[in-house]
């Protein structure tokens, strides 16, 4: 089975119609999004458009990121509208602007995805199993990335690092 992940988007639309040039060569069975989608770009609301056609047409698996939490955030009845708070999350709210009719989907989007295969479990998750914004990088000791990924799949996909 050929898995392609794609993650860390942030609402870069061509960079994600390059991707998507070499998906059609490629052709896999399955692909997952794995966060990360919206946010910190430009053109959220374009890659959010086609993301979810993508999943309605061709079946692709969508996940939430850190990113879209902290879009998220700011649909919070308590959400900061002023101050130093709102200073540090402003980007996210120029998004959370231009997404508002998407709220509900980002905010029904699965934090976990997994399938048996005949290979075993494969499980896709943005970071690591301890959340959104707890990453797996190649300098961690195995016994630590043991500890990000228990139970331990037969095939784990993640995003988060941008490496």
């Amino acid at each position: 089975m050929k898995i392609a992940v794609l993650a860390d988007i942030h609402a870069n639309y061509p960079a994600l119609l390059a991707v998507l040039d070499h998906l059609e060569r490629w052709q896999p069975d399955r692909v997952i999004v794995a966060g990360d989608i919206v946010n910190r770009g430009p053109r959220p609301v374009e890659v959010l458009r086609l993301i979810r056609r993508k999943q309605n047409e061709e079946g692709w698996l969508i996940l939430k990121g850190n990113h879209e939490d902290y879009v998220l955030f700011h649909d919070q009845p308590d959400a900061p509208h002023n101050g130093p708070l709102f200073e540090i999350y402003r980007y996210s709210h120029w998004t959370y602007r231009r997404l508002q009719d998407q709220i509900a989907y980002l905010r029904a989007l699965p934090d976990e995805i997994s399938e048996q295969t005949a290979g075993g479990e494969v499980r896709a998750v943005h970071a690591s199993m301890r959340g959104n914004r707890s990453g797996i990088y190649p300098e961690m000791t195995d016994r630590l990335i043991a500890r990000l990924i228990r139970p331990a799949p037969a095939l784990m996909l993640v995003g988060h690092t941008h490496r």
